[in-house]
């Protein structure tokens, strides 16, 4: 494809002898004669008359009919220039890789140096023995692919000069979950998953991974979890799933996070019951449970609690008691966040 790519020489040359160059035989004479210098002679450029077999002629200027041909032809092939193209587009999933394949017609081995969104790539080598010009790529985001250039690596050398188009790969991105931070609550107590965030989809579920409970409604957002009562401080996880769309239908990513449930406190002061008003009376069908601490009052009555934080504490009646209705409130405390009862 090169007009200007060979020099054919003679190596030595006569004085007074007349040259002329020929293409597959005496009727394609090729250039104009030369004369003899005594020096090596040279035709240039033979390239733009095309491939064949070239051989000289030589005869002595005031006798053409004394003749003869050099020794040795110089046979002559014209290698195509190769072509590249690009073109297309595709769209993968975030993560995973798909082939890029060049568009490429030549005869030798070659080397095709290329970018992606403007940046040159290393270089790549291939061979027409095993045609399969493609290469596995795996953009992490939208990317357009060109090609800069294509030239044999052997000779001779040749260098494409008809390069075109491009090829964009799209990049769907992955779901993303994130419960937020967990936190602890009271089992009477619902908690807000107030800063979840789902991107990159509009299908999503929340779970109750460890534990019981539910939901205001799982396919919000941001929903309300309400546990069931824990009969002491239960951990419970919860899940967040998001499914991903398009080219990355299949995928999902997971979210966890940890509600630590208090249970409510509870106390029973004991049965209604009577006693004499100069005999102590021992509270002993109190019982309390799940209490950070407790607190025994007189609502009615004159006499003395002896031990009011505990959960068998003992009545002594003041004389002003006899005959009256004594009231007596025990006050459980909860744990964490849990409210008094």
């Amino acid at each position: 494809g090169d007009d200007n790519a060979i020099e054919l020489v003679l190596n030595s040359s006569q004085p007074g002898v007349i040259y002329q160059l020929f293409k597959d035989d005496i009727s394609n004479p090729v250039m104009a004669e030369l004369t003899g210098t005594g020096e090596l002679l040279s035709w240039f450029p033979v390239s733009q008359f095309g491939e064949g077999n070239y051989f000289v002629m030589a005869h002595f200027a005031d006798d053409p009919t004394c003749s003869a041909t050099m020794n040795g032809n110089i046979a002559v092939d014209e290698m195509v220039l190769p072509t590249a193209l690009l073109s297309g587009s595709n769209t993968i999933c975030e993560s995973f890789c798909t082939t890029l394949a060049f568009d490429v017609i030549a005869d030798l081995p070659f080397e095709l140096t290329y970018t992606a969104n403007g940046i040159v790539e290393p270089p790549l080598n291939f061979d027409p023995s095993n045609p399969d010009y493609s290469i596995e790529v795996c953009p992490t985001e939208q990317t357009i692919y060109e090609i800069v250039s294509v030239n044999y690596t052997v000779h001779p050398f040749c260098e494409a000069t008809d390069i075109s188009g491009s090829y964009t790969i799209y990049v769907d991105p992955l779901p993303i979950a994130e419960t937020g931070p967990g936190g602890i609550i009271c089992e009477t107590e619902g908690f807000h998953f107030g800063s979840a965030v789902v991107e990159n989809t509009t299908n999503w579920i929340w779970e109750v991974h460890e534990g019981a409970g539910y939901f205001d409604n799982p396919n919000w957002e941001t929903p309300v979890f309400y546990p069931e009562p824990v009969a002491e401080i239960t951990d419970m996880t919860i899940r967040l799933v998001a499914f991903g769309q398009a080219e990355c239908e299949g995928t999902s990513d997971t979210s966890f996070a940890v509600i630590q449930v208090y249970p409510q406190p509870q106390a029973f002061a004991g049965n209604n019951d009577s006693t004499c008003s100069n005999t102590p009376y021992t509270l002993n069908e109190a019982t309390a449970y799940h209490y950070s601490s407790l607190q025994w009052e007189v609502i009615s009555g004159f006499g003395t609690i002896d031990s009011p934080t505990i959960e068998k504490p003992t009545y002594t009646p003041h004389p002003d008691d006899e005959g009256t209705t004594v009231t007596l409130q025990l006050t459980a405390f909860g744990e964490g966040p849990c409210d008094q009862l």
